[in-house]
């Protein structure tokens, strides 16, 4: 038998956050793109006109390998902060400010061995790609954490008699 989404509003709050995840790059590599100015410096030669395409399926592939991880974490943490929500323990900016951490730990993870090598030249680094993967990480959070709340506003909150807390 299959539950019916009602049933389960952490589990489609959680999945739809992870298609934002997944999406959201594509749309702005696809915009940038689109909107990209051609340069008179070189000649672009394409072999077949199926090149192209075939290009932006590469690209696209490559764009969501690189998400996917994220939207799996995005997926997992949507999930436990709809479910607090639901029970009326959540706070709405906790989110946001682990989509922050999240992308400021990443260009941190990918200069650590440069970090590592030459720490009298880190700080500048870690200022810079770290304070551009923090607002890149915010603003991923709080556009994560709207969508959450227009998915949940279609489902009820638990009433207090349906919850049941650990003992401890």
């Amino acid at each position: 038998m299959i539950d019916r989404a009602d049933d389960h509003p952490e589990t489609v709050t959680a999945i739809t956050n992870a298609i934002v995840v997944l999406v959201l790059p594509l749309v702005v590599v696809g915009l940038l793109a689109l909107f990209r100015t051609a340069s008179n410096t070189s000649a672009t030669v394409s072999a077949s006109p199926a090149s192209p395409v075939i290009g932006a399926i590469v690209g696209a592939a490559f764009v969501m390998m690189v998400a996917s991880p994220f939207a799996m974490l995005a997926a997992w943490r949507t999930w436990v902060h709809a479910r607090a929500w639901r029970r009326g323990t959540a706070s709405a900016w906790r989110g946001v400010a682990e989509a922050g951490a999240s992308g400021f730990l990443v260009p941190l993870l990918y200069l650590a061995p440069g970090i590592v090598t030459r720490p009298t030249e880190a700080p500048a680094y870690i200022a810079f790609y770290g304070g551009a993967g923090l607002i890149i990480g915010l603003t991923m959070g709080l556009i994560l954490s709207i969508t959450a709340r227009v998915v949940l506003r279609r489902f009820p909150r638990e009433e207090p008699a349906n919850i049941v807390l650990p003992v401890q």
